[in-house]
């Protein structure tokens, strides 16, 4: 029975990424085979000539292969399961990337992460839309969304094949909320149809499976981290991929979708909740009004996490009364207490028995308390790590106020820094 044409692309494409030895070939250290001698192993099957291997090479959809110039030598332009070297030049990735899988993968990936698998590199594609196709082709897709900019930051190497795939060969950690379920993505791939700008936004919006880079090895539970982002604004995203804003206004990083906003006062420069442009279906937004009602500081149980008011303010520019510092603590149980704009207050010497992780401590000296009171509140609540925020008006961050704040575990995180939050 002779072969059509798709059964014959399917056969170069066997020979030429995995098994040349099927057809008796041979490939070169860069992947090359000898285009007549790929012609005459399927000419003893079929009749088979170069105009058919050409048309072949020209139609196919995704451009699997390549001719050199002379079109004496032909290979694949990617997904080899053996050695070859595809003379790949690192290349600067777009700021996201997206990896098509069938559902079926989706625990293994959210526990060992994206891997080459039996290949020689990490496959992803520049758009929703093909991963989407890729992971139709093994039953109801999966789509998950690569940070590549962050991680080519961190510097994983990233390359583009002839045919545009993109591809990194080094493992690739997760950081994982929820894969994206196949009525989801079939809905969304309709809406593709009818506008793809106006789907490419919302799929950026609501797409929250962050892959982050892991230096070496692979950790079992993707770890909690905390981003300052200058002034008093914080973000937490949690071993759960949850992410948590707290006082948004200065800095970058408001890019992640949202899944809670904490707003510690109604002071501009802490109540800036419009540039987080987006939001889980089911985000909240606590408020000190939420949080401080008659008198009484309320704990909110999130399932993720856990967010207490505590006191807040006591100074002449904060009513103790319209103001609140919020404690968190994660699932997995590390404990993170910003104290928002405040002077020191009866609760801090109360809190030295919650054994907190991280303590973050405002000290410009204007509006909230100066250094030395700032360390004098870090000594009484005596946190595993002690952090200066919230130095100087107008800016970011300030190194020399930093330098001169001083308590137990002392940490200074500039503007921008993220850190791995530990259980200490």
């Amino acid at each position: 029975m002779s072969m059509n044409t798709t059964q014959i692309s399917k056969l170069i494409s066997l020979v030429l990424r995995h098994h040349p030895e099927r057809l008796g070939l041979a490939l070169d250290a860069h992947g090359w085979a000898d285009t007549s001698a790929l012609i005459d192993a399927i000419n003893a099957i079929q009749p088979f000539d170069m105009e058919q291997l050409e048309a072949i090479v020209r139609a196919d959809p995704k451009q699997r292969y390549a001719f050199s110039p002379d079109k004496s030598r032909i290979r694949a332009n990617q997904g080899h399961s053996i050695p070859i070297n595809l003379e790949l030049i690192p290349r600067t990735p777009p700021v996201m990337l997206w990896h098509g899988t069938g559902e079926r993968f989706v625990s293994a990936i959210l526990r060992e992460g994206l891997k080459p698998m039996d290949r020689q590199y990490v496959h992803l594609s520049a758009d929703p839309d093909t991963a989407v196709k890729v992971g139709r082709r093994h039953g109801g897709p999966a789509l998950f969304t690569v940070d590549a900019a962050r991680m080519a930051g961190d510097g994983l190497l990233f390359y583009r094949s002839e045919n545009g795939v993109w591809l990194t060969d080094e493992p690739v950690c997760q950081r994982v909320s929820e894969a994206i379920r196949p009525t989801t993505i079939e809905s969304r791939h309709t809406t593709m149809k009818k506008g793809r700008y106006r789907l490419m936004k919302k799929l950026l919006s609501s797409l929250i499976c962050f892959i982050l880079l892991c230096p070496m090895g692979m950790a079992e539970q993707p770890e909690a981290r905390l981003l300052y982002q200058g002034h008093g604004s914080l973000r937490i995203v949690t071993a759960e991929c949850k992410v948590i804003y707290i006082d948004p206004y200065a800095g970058e990083g408001y890019d992640l979708p949202a899944d809670l906003i904490l707003v510690s006062h109604g002071h501009h420069d802490h109540t800036a909740v419009d540039l987080i442009k987006d939001r889980a279906d089911d985000c909240r937004i606590i408020t000190y009004k939420e949080a401080l009602v008659g008198g009484e500081y309320k704990t909110f149980d999130l399932g993720y996490a856990t967010v207490e008011a505590v006191q807040a303010g006591n100074n002449p520019n904060h009513d103790i009364n319209m103001c609140v510092g919020w404690l968190v603590t994660l699932s997995d149980d590390i404990t993170v207490y910003a104290t928002g704009d405040t002077s020191a207050t009866e609760q801090m010497a109360e809190l030295a028995e919650r054994d907190i992780d991280y303590a973050l401590f405002c000290c410009d000296g204007k509006y909230n308390m100066d250094i030395e009171e700032a360390g004098a509140c870090a000594t009484l609540v005596n946190a595993k790590h002690s952090i200066p925020y919230h130095m100087s008006p107008g800016k970011l961050f300030d190194a020399d106020r930093a330098a001169q704040f001083d308590g137990p575990g002392k940490l200074i995180i500039a503007a921008g820094e993220e850190i791995i939050l530990e259980r200490q």
